[in-house]
Formats: C-alpha cells, sequence, structure tokens
C-alpha cells in the first residue's frame, strides 16, 4: 500500500510520458525471436506500442516500437530488449512519436 502511494506520487513529480520511437533489429530464428520480444512488451511498465515488422534483405527483421523514455521503470524494457541474445541492435528511429 506505501509502496503504491509512492509510486503514484513519483510518477506525479516525474510528469508525463514522453514516447519515443526505435527500431529493434533482430535474427528471427523460426519467430522465436520475435515470440520472445513480444513477451517482453506484454509485461513492460507503462506505455508500449508495436508498430511495423519488416524482413529485411540480408536475413534479419525489425520491429518499431514506441516507448517512454522519461521514467526509469518504463526505460528499463530497453535494457531487457538488448540482453536478448538474438537482437543485434537498437536503432533510434528518425519518424516522431505520433
Amino acid at each position: 500500500m506505501v509502496l503504491g502511494s509512492f509510486r503514484r506520487v513519483e510518477g506525479i513529480l516525474s510528469g508525463p510520458c514522453h514516447m519515443t520511437r526505435i527500431v529493434a533489429v533482430y535474427r528471427p530464428d523460426k519467430g522465436k525471436t520475435r515470440a520472445l520480444i513480444r513477451g517482453l512488451l506484454d509485461d513492460a511498465h507503462g506505455p508500449v506500442l508495436v508498430g511495423e515488422e519488416n524482413q529485411r534483405p540480408d536475413g534479419l527483421a525489425d520491429m518499431s516500437i514506441q516507448y517512454c523514455e522519461c521514467h526509469r521503470d518504463h526505460r528499463a524494457l530497453l535494457a531487457q530488449l538488448a540482453s536478448l541474445p538474438n537482437v543485434d541492435a537498437l536503432e533510434k528511429s528518425n519518424e516522431g512519436p505520433g
């Protein structure tokens, strides 16, 4: 109960979410990597939106992900994505957050 109240106050003090977009580049591994990424996104704290998913000519795939970069517990998603063995890159997207 106290922790929940603290988190609400912390959210109010740190302000609203500020969304940004990245592109996760990964080795598909017969669909297994996509399933792991989607599982992380499902369990993420804060707002997360999944955009386009593409196959690249080099055999890699990518997934556009929009997330909050303002709050620490929301940014934790990046470290979790980066720790997946088949994720090769997290590229900053040139597209806006919308």
